[in-house]
């Protein structure tokens, strides 16, 4: 089966990008490494092409009803220009894909939604939607998508990308629309890394002048192209991998209605049979997904997400941990040990994020 080419696969291979599959794409693991482009969004910019991403378009004079049900998110309470970190859920409760709801205006809505799950969102969107008076359309082909993200990326955009779209005024987790070249922008910032940016819509075929505009101009403020590897890498220690940042603070718990809305609620009363922690190796080891954890001699969970950390220097992970009577949330400062290798390896409990952006680069 040969794998899909975002508009931008030849501008990659351009710079010596090399390619790997992900989610059915081919697509930019690393130019010049991920450790040198982890740090580069840290304390400059990246350049991202996620046009891989996923978009559906929902109109209609049911839209927001249909929003409404579809997540148990506040969209009644979104203003035109805003996006809202969000997820769909199935009748049993179950978390079918983490999406940004960016509300265009009244009835009109823009998901995104992730690479590897927009077949089967869609479908799913597809079949509630009957009950609505609305339309639903996938456009993923309609768009390409580029990110831009870390502490110099607001300026950059400001003063030198589109400085005639007042792009310091967009908020966070707010959107503006505007044209270049001829041909409408969404700029918006939401981003994933744990610095500030923007994520860029546009069509595939402006998408390749956008990019050269954004690496051409921003060489002077340090900005360069990174792959997924970094992405990974960062979004992990931003507490940002899918569906683990602690979805309960993106509920509207004074909503009754929506799919899934009596096992989250029963969720939410019990504590639910596991709990999200993050994970500080004490330890050399690299902890990976799907490794045990432990406490004294019992396991009590296990990786969904781990690996180094260029920031901090070590080992890092988020771990899904059974509730008990006893402990309905781990405590802070907990050790753990990790199993690596058939060898158990100490951590400890901590907050997240692990990495937050110092002020004094921005």
């Amino acid at each position: 089966m040969s794998l899909k080419q975002t508009s931008l696969s030849n501008k990659h291979r351009e710079i010596g990008a090399k390619m790997v599959a992900f989610a059915g794409w081919e697509m930019p693991i690393q130019y010049d490494g991920i450790l040198d482009e982890h740090r580069l969004v840290r304390n400059k910019a990246g350049l991202f092409d996620v046009s891989h991403m996923g978009e559906i378009a929902i109109r209609g004079p049911q839209a927001q009803a249909f929003l409404d049900w579809l997540t148990p998110s506040p969209i009644s309470r979104m203003p035109d220009g805003q996006a809202q970190y969000s997820f769909l859920c199935s009748k049993a409760g179950g978390v079918i894909d983490d999406i940004i709801v960016y509300r265009r205006a009244h009835g009109d809505y823009l998901l995104c939604v992730n690479a590897a799950n927009i077949d089967s969102d869609w479908q799913w969107i597809k079949t509630q939607a009957h009950a609505f008076d609305v339309e639903a359309a996938n456009v993923s082909d309609d768009y390409a998508l580029l990110a831009l993200q870390g502490p110099q990326a607001r300026r950059f955009v400001a003063e030198s990308l589109f400085p005639q779209a007042d792009s310091a005024a967009i908020r966070r987790f707010h959107f503006a629309s505007f044209t270049w070249r001829g041909e409408p922008i969404i700029a918006a910032r939401t981003g994933y890394t744990g610095e500030d940016g923007f994520e860029f819509f546009c069509s595939p075929a402006l998408a390749p002048a956008l990019w050269d505009e954004i690496l051409q101009k921003g060489a002077a403020y340090g900005i360069g192209p990174v792959g997924l590897g970094a992405r990974d890498s960062l979004r992990l220690e931003a507490a940002h991998s899918p569906v683990e940042s602690g979805l309960s603070r993106f509920i509207d718990w004074n909503k009754h209605n929506y799919s899934g809305y009596a096992r989250i609620e029963s969720d939410r009363e019990t504590g639910g049979a596991e709990t999200l922690i993050a994970l500080r190796m004490q330890e050399n080891g690299i902890p990976r997904a799907e490794y045990p954890v432990g406490r004294g001699e019992a396991p009590i969970g296990r990786i969904t997400s781990g690996g180094f950390s260029p920031t901090l220097e070590i080992g890092i992970a988020l771990a899904w941990v059974e509730n008990t009577p006893s402990r309905s949330m781990p405590e802070i400062g907990l050790d753990i040990w990790v199993e690596i290798r058939k060898k158990r390896i100490r951590a400890i409990s901590c907050a997240r994020p692990f990495y937050k952006p110092s002020s004094d680069k921005r």
